[in-house]
């Protein structure tokens, strides 16, 4: 997921972890009673006290007992951020608290709990050191708390402090300062006063400012952990953002914010009239996003306020779900939401000897609605089905059934049919077996495949539909899969908790019985230096044997106790990792193992507190150079860090240390023997033949352990000129997009993506480049073509376009009417496809674009910046219905089609 930048480069992962961003707000002010200066809790206390025991202890940092730090006491309640249950479990991936799991789905609503003071960790107790260090938290009710330690000087946490609790040490650390900005969506203008609250994720303790007139922030010291960083301001849609980065040193970072829109629409009826007092459900039209509702009032119109620009679907079912409709829109137009009438089909399904079958799946794989998959279901014992609602006309239908060949079909639901859709499957050839442990309990949910095995690791499946060929063991551990025709295949199975197996079989089988090893198991825990517990650490488990073998599993993480465990393993050697970003730098720990069958070893992984690395960046000419992004990557030549060397080196100001005004940077809690030292800034690039320290590299400066006085040499980077004018000469507000033509980097280096934008009133550009290497370049103008180009860059020099001259576009209006009335098909979904057809290309601009949207209240849909040229174009409403095409001449600024009505 790309964010719009302006003036800056920005770096996606092609392997390895990945960042994400997304919504919050919080918080009351500060008590008369905590010190001054520091970091401090601003959550009332409980009045009365909620119990009677106590927490009492000593805080020290390194020089012994510390006086004046506050001491407090939380806990997580149901009602806690951290506790928030995820909107599909099925979906989430494989971590341990639901922020971890769905955050993006989850971020929406935790933006607006934060926003109304919603989702902290109660506070119980609170108080302030002694000057001998000495601490008592009083009225505690039993059981275990989180203790924090927030003095101007450094920073505690220590998780499961059980109240009554004696003598508590508590040692306090540097810990560390957040800073940054909080700016609009350009990351440039920036916001006074906004509000920032960070958030400590698996414990909900919440820490908020106040952005200055310049729109700067600064947190702490705060305890190492991972956090989210949540902005608000008057105006703008509050944004939170999470990072897969462990904070235990200094962060600065820029918080962009997006305005506050309003997206309004109406909901029609299928005879178009105002639908009155349906719940309307908006979510992006992306892979992450929630779900929010509105109503229809009595006109059939409704709105959502408070939301950013983006891509919406918007839907809305009647009840019973009788009737369904939707549309995907934006804020800067209207939504029409036009009902359609939804059925369900039924009917039976048997065997070529007319025996009816049962437990057959019957699925639609056409025609999901909302945020819902499409509908399926099974026969029942008199082989019978009833499937729905289905909204389409046109639906693509699968059947499958244990021993019978999958069937597929395409259904046309235009009314017309008032018999029963009965289907007959045609018998198969297959294995039937069980699944079993070495105990011969049941194995159930295991997927496996039947087909080929290859020597080179592939696998060919043994059905030409993939769904005839795949099966799933049941709750009693029995699987079918089936096979085209009669041969000796292999089964292939690669059960969660036990060995991999694949095993030949003879096709057709039945009462096959296959035993699965549990085989050989570690588990463990991962530790910071001091050997605090240390969540969401990624683990890797690799046969030092087999080379090119993957990991095993191929995600694992430790869980909110910093525990892990895996099964399934054959006895081998093996090399196990353990790895998480930091600021600035990756951190690595590794231990071999030698795993004996049937065995299980406990490990523990450590992380030591590592080394300091120090240095400057500067010009060629030796002048500190400040505001430079460096990080420490792990290297990828060097043998030592096993496969995460593989991980991507990815710079981005989230991850990222910036050298101070005198140049100076640090990079702390350095693990790994060797590292690659990556710099950037908006207008420079590093030029590793130039710096020292270590040894150059095309994109890095390979640096071992030991080395000091590192100078990373900044160079001005080559720029993209260009003036942009329109058919008179005259210049021309536009936009330029740059973007990599190739995402395949050659190794040795770092693995990223690139992208720039700009836009410039006078359409003078000066891009900077990060690389050299071939660009894809798009120049685009509101009302003009666009331009698209391929260039390529000779090393360290200038691309200057000259002058670019756009022609002008114009816009297009289609207009949709039903053949039977002359009525708009208002709301209705059309897809419109344009095309040149057989002319000579005309210019070198961008394809014209397809288009699947809903008409207008008018009936109508625009296309903007079409080419002043013959368009040949089609217009349909869903495939298998009659459609229109022909061709907009040059002249034409309005086409008006007729189509049948959708269900007509």
């Amino acid at each position: 997921m790309r964010s719009r930048m302006t003036w800056w480069w920005a770096v996606s992962l092609l392997f390895g972890l990945s960042v994400a961003c997304v919504s919050i707000q919080s918080a009351t002010g500060l008590e008369a009673s905590v010190p001054p200066g520091g970091t401090h809790s601003t959550r009332p206390l409980p009045s009365p006290p909620l119990g009677s025991l106590r927490i009492t202890g000593v805080v020290r940092d390194a020089r012994g007992p510390i006086a004046g730090v506050e001491l407090s006491a939380t806990r997580v309640d149901a009602d806690s951020l951290s506790q928030r249950p995820c909107p599909h479990p099925d979906r989430a991936l494989p971590l341990q608290t639901p922020l971890e799991h769905c955050f993006l789905e989850l971020a929406d609503s935790t933006a607006r709990l934060v926003e109304a003071g919603a989702g902290e960790a109660p506070l119980f107790a609170r108080t302030v050191s002694a000057a001998d260090g000495s601490f008592v938290l009083e009225g505690l009710p039993p059981g275990a708390f989180t203790l924090w330690a927030l003095g101007d000087t450094g920073a505690a946490m220590r998780p499961e402090v059980r109240a009554g609790s004696e003598g508590v040490a508590v040692m306090l650390e540097e810990g560390f300062f957040l800073s940054g900005a909080v700016a609009a969506d350009d990351a440039r203008t920036p916001i006074p006063g906004a509000w920032v609250t960070v958030v400590h994720e698996s414990t909900s303790r919440f820490f908020r400012v106040l952005a200055d007139d310049q729109g700067h922030f600064r947190i702490g010291p705060l305890p190492a952990g991972r956090y989210l960083k949540v902005a608000g301001a008057e105006g703008r849609v509050a944004r939170a953002f999470r990072e897969d980065v462990w904070l235990n040193s200094a962060v600065e970072v820029t918080l962009g914010l997006k305005r506050q829109h309003r997206l309004d629409g109406v909901v029609l009826t299928p005879e178009a009239s105002p639908a009155s007092g349906l719940t309307v459900h908006l979510r992006p039209n992306s892979e992450s996003g929630e779900t929010v509702t509105s109503r229809s009032d009595a006109q059939g119109r409704f709105a959502f306020d408070g939301i950013p620009a983006a891509e919406y679907v918007v839907w809305a079912w009647t009840d019973g779900q009788t009737a369904y409709g939707d549309s995907r829109v934006t804020p800067h137009r209207s939504a029409v939401i036009r009902m359609q009438p939804c059925t369900f089909i039924e009917g039976t399904v048997k065997s070529t000897q007319g025996r009816p079958l049962r437990d057959v799946r019957v699925q639609a794989l056409t025609g999901g609605t909302g945020d819902s998959l499409p509908p399926e279901t099974v026969t029942d014992e008199a082989g019978h089905y009833r499937l729905g609602p289905l909204c389409e006309t046109s639906l693509e239908l699968s059947l499958k059934g244990d021993h019978y060949r999958v069937r597929r079909e395409q259904l046309l639901l235009d009314g017309a049919r008032t018999r029963p859709w009965d289907f007959t499957l045609t018998p198969g050839l297959s294995v039937e077996g069980f699944l079993v442990d070495t105990e011969g309990k049941p194995v159930p949910s295991v997927s496996l495949a039947l087909g080929t095995a290859h020597a080179s690791g592939g696998f060919t499946l043994a059905a030409t539909n993939f769904e005839d060929a795949l099966g799933k063991s049941d709750e009693a551990g029995r699987f079918v899969a089936g096979s085209l025709d009669a041969d000796r295949r292999d089964l292939n199975i690669e059960p969660q908790g036990f060995i991999p197996v694949t095993i030949p079989v003879q096709v057709p089988s039945a009462a096959v019985r296959l035993v699965l090893d549990r085989g050989a198991s570690v588990s463990g825990t991962v530790t910071d230096a001091t050997g605090q517990p240390l969540p969401e650490v990624r683990i890797g488990l690799w046969d030092s044997a087999a080379p090119s073998s993957r990991p095993q599993p191929d995600f694992l993480f430790t869980d909110k106790h910093g525990a892990f465990s895996l099964s399934g393993l054959k006895g081998s050697h093996y090399v196990l990792e353990a790895w998480h970003r930091t600021p600035g730098a990756v951190q690595w720990v590794s231990q071999t193992l030698v795993l004996e069958e049937r065995a299980h070893t406990d490990v523990a992984l450590r992380f030591d507190e590592g080394r300091t690395l120090r240095g400057m960046t500067t010009d060629a000419a030796g002048l500190p150079l400040p505001g430079v992004w460096v990080q420490a990557c792990l290297s990828p030549d060097d043998s030592s860090a096993g496969k995460v060397r593989e991980l991507s080196c990815v710079l981005t100001a989230d991850d990222s240390v910036r050298s101070g005004p005198d140049g100076r940077f640090t990079l702390r809690h350095l693990t790994a023997p060797v590292y690659q030292l990556v710099a950037t800034r908006e207008d420079l690039r590093l030029s590793p033949s130039l710096s020292r320290g270590g040894t150059p590299g095309p994109l890095s400066l390979r640096v071992p352990a030991g080395a000091n006085d590192v100078r990373l040499v900044m160079e001005p980077a080559p720029r993209l000129r260009a003036r942009v004018v329109d058919h008179d000469g005259a210049p021309l507000p536009s936009k330029i997009w740059v973007e990599e033509a190739n995402t395949v980097v050659a190794c040795p280096g770092p693995s990223h993506e690139l992208w720039m934008e700009e836009h410039r009133p006078d359409g003078r550009f000066a891009i900077p480049l990060p690389e050299d290497r071939t660009w894809h370049v798009t120049v685009s103008a509101k009302g003009f073509l666009g331009l698209e180009r391929y260039i390529e860059m000779s090393p360290g020099q200038d691309i200057d376009l000259g002058t670019v001259k756009l022609l002008r576009g114009r816009n297009v209006r289609f207009v949709v009417l039903d053949e039977a009335t002359r009525a708009p098909l208002a709301g209705t979904r059309v897809s419109i496809e344009l095309s040149y057809g057989l002319d000579v290309w005309p210019y070198v601009v961008a394809i014209p674009p397809s288009l699947r949207g809903s008409l207008d209240t008018a009936g109508s849909i625009e296309f903007e910046d079409l080419p002043i040229f013959p368009i040949h174009f089609k217009v349909m409403t869903e495939p298998g219905l009659p459609y229109r095409e022909g061709i907009v001449d040059s002249r034409q600024e309005v086409i008006t089609v007729t189509l049948p009505a959708p269900g007509r």
